[in-house]
């Protein structure tokens, strides 16, 4: 799906290009996305921050399950799964061939590493109580099923499976994950200047990398409101307010109160500051934010 300066901004998930009506070209196989705060690590299963999220989640890091724009919930590591009449037991069947980034095959040996360090005594995942800790078994039959027994039934967990805090590590590379993450997504990391911005790069080994059009992210971490302003609007062609599946350009000057509302509420959400929608909302722009992931491939 193009991306235009006219009266529509939208990037969606199943988008493999990149345009933009400005006086300088975009490279469209590569992006600049900025964001506000900058994150102190990244790795989601031991940290809080929401930015660490916006950068690995579905790019880098994977679960079994990926939570669509609609809410629906769909297998994304996981190639199905089956829930006991119960709703305590649940038996996941998972993608055969996947392999992290550093060559390592995808199992169940995997997940179930990921969610008993998820359960440690000592684990800081901010999912530990919710979701973890009402897991009372887990159990590998064999390399490529898993089944999870919940000590009572949740009937978000399938939901809970697709947020970030149960993205699969492999025991390998997790004690490095906050410096360098390994995962099973369709970009590596590749560089982090601190206090400036974090580099992902497309990954060849990807299942479905021919889908993957953008060669090349750059999150930009702009603690300004005015330099976000500047870079959205035309100093930098290539760089979009926040990673998100979709942004819509939806404020005419005549909306603006009943848009801005709705800006506060993404704000709250989503850390964007304020000053932000009131430059856009002036000059007829704004920002709709739905979710967060990039618009690299329509994943299945």
């Amino acid at each position: 799906m193009p991306l235009t300066r006219h009266a529509l901004f939208a990037i969606a998930a199943a988008a493999v290009s990149i345009s933009a009506a400005h006086a300088q070209p975009v490279n469209k196989s590569r992006v600049t996305l900025a964001m506000v705060l900058e994150p102190t690590g990244l790795d989601p299963t031991i940290a809080p921050a929401a930015a660490i999220g916006e950068i690995v989640h579905y790019n880098v890091l994977e679960g079994l399950a990926k939570v669509n724009v609609d809410g629906s919930v769909t297998p994304l590591l996981a190639e199905s799964w089956t829930m006991d009449p119960d709703g305590k037991s649940y038996t996941f069947k998972l993608k055969k061939g996947v392999k992290f980034h550093d060559g390592e095959a995808f199992d169940a040996a995997d997940v179930k590493f990921s969610f008993e360090r998820a359960k440690d005594d000592k684990s800081t995942n901010k999912a530990k109580k919710a979701v973890f800790d009402n897991i009372s078994r887990i159990d590998a039959p064999d390399a490529h099923t898993v089944i999870l027994t919940l000590e009572n039934a949740d009937p978000n967990f399938l939901f809970r499976m697709g947020e970030n805090t149960a993205v699969i590590l492999d025991p390998k590379s997790a004690a490095g994950t906050a410096t360098k993450p390994i995962g099973t997504g369709p970009f590596t990391f590749d560089d982090w200047k601190k206090g400036n911005s974090v580099t992902l790069k497309k990954w060849p080994g990807f299942r479905d990398a021919k889908n993957v059009k953008i060669e090349r992210v750059t999150f930009r971490f702009i603690n300004d409101p005015a330099a976000r302003v500047a870079a959205l609007l035309g100093l930098d062609p290539s760089a979009l307010h926040l990673p998100t599946v979709k942004v819509t350009l939806l404020l005419q000057p005549e909306h603006i109160d009943q848009e801005e509302r709705h800006a506060r509420a993404v704000e709250t959400r989503r850390q964007v500051a304020a000053e932000d929608i009131q430059h856009l909302a002036h000059r007829g722009v704004g920002l709709f934010v739905e979710r967060r992931h990039l618009p690299a491939v329509q994943r299945r």
